[in-house]
């Protein structure tokens, strides 16, 4: 977003980093003089930067010079904690986590997965077959510790918040954008519609409005919906008509909500999702196997293709209704050209 842009709509940018400088503004900003309530929005950016584990390793072995910013030298500097162990095999087998029990290619995965996200961006192609056990293994630490940095970076904007008395009447809301696909299918990134891309934290604490250590992993939510009518249902203000989304003010509160959503969707370049209680359905605007069906209760893996099961077909039917339904609500131009 422009910088004009963002002072229009009422925005005031308080730093261009995205990292401990962006920790530091916050913390300038809430200890200063406030006298209305205010709406502080962080966007810290990592663990993103793990995406440069697999840009940079491409580029060294098809003799291209690895990109030198910011993203890449912190990434960089955390893989240099491993390798300067000396014994880099020794390493990742005394402190790697292990390879994810979905580690290897689905069978009848979607081909469009393959033709237009992975062979379209070289390096996805170069780790999805080059890459060794220890090299995902390793991937999967430097993840880790790319989150406890921002962790850390959180935690100060936190302990500003308490320490300037205002802990107790903020509404505190931990989210994200996307999740990262962990060496899971031999992928890393983002972008296709697999569990770990799609699924990301949402977290919300108000001490006295909303209790501690309650997990809701009943009602289907979607951050991206359901955020702002929350944010506009504590402040006191009307949602502008005509939002898909909902406020979670009820279900964070523990009240007697009215009729939840039986189904989610999900959008991708490629492809359209749909999440009901049970079972998730993808389609692919192209290639083989495009429908995909999975029992996310006795798969949560998604290692299982049920969509050209005949068991299956009246579930199958079912979620291709409702997002065939979706997508006229909504008016979903693109997917409509290849939605059965």
């Amino acid at each position: 977003m422009k910088m004009n842009n963002m002072e229009n709509i009422g925005y005031r940018n308080l730093t261009n980093d995205s990292r401990q400088g962006l920790a530091d503004a916050c913390v300038d900003f809430i200890k200063g003089q406030h006298t209305a309530p205010f709406f502080l929005f962080a966007s810290f950016i990592n663990p993103h930067d793990i995406c440069y584990m697999a840009i940079s390793d491409f580029r060294r072995n098809t003799g291209e010079k690895i990109i030198e910013n910011i993203d890449s030298k912190t990434c960089e500097a955390v893989l240099d904690l491993a390798r300067k162990t000396g014994d880099i095999n020794a390493f990742v087998e005394e402190n790697c986590p292990p390879l994810p029990a979905n580690h290897q290619v689905p069978q009848d995965e979607p081909e469009c997965i393959t033709q237009k996200y992975v062979n379209a961006t070289p390096f996805r192609a170069y780790v999805r077959e080059k890459w060794t056990a220890a090299q995902w293994r390793l991937h999967r630490w430097a993840y880790c510790r790319l989150t406890e940095m921002v962790d850390k970076e959180i935690g100060v904007v936190l302990d500003a918040l308490r320490e300037a008395g205002m802990e107790d009447n903020t509404l505190i809301i931990f989210t994200s954008d996307h999740g990262d696909m962990d060496s899971a299918h031999k992928l890393e990134h983002k972008s296709v519609l697999y569990e770990e891309s799609v699924r990301v934290p949402f977290i919300m604490n108000y001490k006295g409005m909303i209790s501690e250590g309650i997990v809701d992993d009943t009602h289907l939510i979607s951050n991206g919906m359901d955020l702002f009518p929350t944010l506009c249902d504590y402040a006191g203000i009307q949602a502008p008509e005509g939002l898909h989304g909902r406020s979670l003010r009820p279900l964070a509160q523990g009240e007697e909500s009215k009729r939840w959503r039986d189904f989610v969707v999900t959008e991708s370049q490629n492809a359209r999702m749909l999440r009901t209680g049970r079972f998730k359905y993808c389609i692919y605007d192209s290639g083989g196997h495009r429908e995909q069906l999975i029992d996310i209760k006795n798969d949560p893996g998604e290692t299982k293709n049920l969509a050209e099961i005949g068991d299956y077909k009246d579930i199958l039917d079912v979620h291709r209704k409702l997002l065939r339904e979706w997508v006229e609500k909504t008016g979903d131009s693109i997917a409509a050209q290849y939605i059965v």
